[in-house]
């Protein structure tokens, strides 16, 4: 059931701000990472660290998963062994990987699936305070002192994590994404 019913919004997806998500599946859409900040770092040992919180978000029930969103996204066999490979490419080591979705191109099993994955896990807060703002806009309850799971913070230059206010549907969190501003493609 899409959150507009769920909530008897009465508005078609062309009057919402969100992507009308079905909670009980994911939608072919993907979160484009085009939208970040263009961060890099010198050493291995703190890029390799970037890579620790990357699986599969579930909460914006975006991706390939057939029937209930349960992806494996970038596990931990997957996300080390992207990094290795992008410590060894020749794309990373001419210059030709500038952007985190050049990985698509040039990494082995790393689709826009997992892409979408980790541009999720590094946003997280901002589609937490967008799906907040969503939902007091609308009339949509949200549960207090939900884990948010984790994400890049920017000024602290590590992965956080917080109990929040959140959109909870069937004991799950969900995460609401924006359709325009560069986001999904």
């Amino acid at each position: 059931m899409q959150i507009s019913e769920r909530f008897n919004l009465n508005k078609t997806q062309a009057e919402l701000d969100f992507i009308d998500i079905d909670t009980d599946r994911d939608i072919p859409l993907f979160l484009a990472p085009s939208s970040l900040g263009k961060e890099k770092t010198n050493g291995i040992a703190e890029a390799k660290a970037l890579f620790t919180y990357l699986k599969e978000p579930n909460a914006t029930c975006l991706g390939m998963s057939r029937g209930k969103p349960e992806g494996n996204g970038v596990g931990n066999t997957d996300r080390f062994q992207i990094f290795d490979n992008l410590i060894k490419s020749r794309a990373i080591q001419t210059g030709l990987i500038q952007d985190l979705e050049d990985n698509v191109l040039f990494v082995d099993n790393f689709g826009k699936d997992k892409l979408s994955d980790m541009t999720t896990n590094i946003i997280r807060r901002h589609l937490i305070s967008y799906s907040q703002d969503e939902c007091r806009l609308h009339g949509i309850p949200l549960n207090s002192d939900v884990p948010s799971g984790y994400y890049w913070g920017r000024e602290e230059n590590d992965w956080l994590s917080e109990h929040t206010q959140m959109l909870v549907i069937d004991n799950k969190p969900i995460l609401l994404a924006p359709k325009g501003g560069g986001f999904i493609f």
